[in-house]
């Protein structure tokens, strides 16, 4: 399964699409511990959506 995802940053109000092989919760926790430079700068985060899909293709 992957999924697509769309933080909300409670710091700026951006918002941060990801794809995913792991569980949204997940990865959202990830990001909020500073696994990428954007995230880093613009968190922490909510997760706001998710969508899963069949394939990373589909997603």
């Amino acid at each position: 399964m992957s999924y697509v995802y769309f933080l909300r940053s409670i710091k700026n109000n951006k918002v941060y699409t990801g794809v995913t092989s792991k569980e949204p919760q997940t990865r959202l926790s990830e990001h909020n511990s500073g696994s990428n430079q954007f995230t880093k700068q613009n968190g922490p985060f909510v997760l706001i959506h998710f969508g899963k899909y069949l394939c990373d293709k589909d997603a």
